[in-house]
């Protein structure tokens, strides 16, 4: 499992961008909220043996 996080940044020109951070297998979300702790939404991709996949969330 990998883990992405997605934030959003507004340029000089005031236009607004989406931040997507994918990180390695193994890390855990509480590492990457003490590395990026601008990041709001966590999500994770899933490895099936040939592609990844995005996890639902759990409501």
């Amino acid at each position: 499992m990998r883990r992405v996080t997605e934030h959003q940044k507004h340029t000089l020109d005031g236009e607004e961008l989406s931040i997507l951070t994918c990180y390695e297998e193994g890390i855990k979300k509480e590492q990457i909220k003490k590395e990026n702790p601008f990041s709001k939404k966590h999500e994770i991709l899933k490895f099936d043996g040939q592609r990844y996949e995005f996890l639902p969330k759990q409501a």
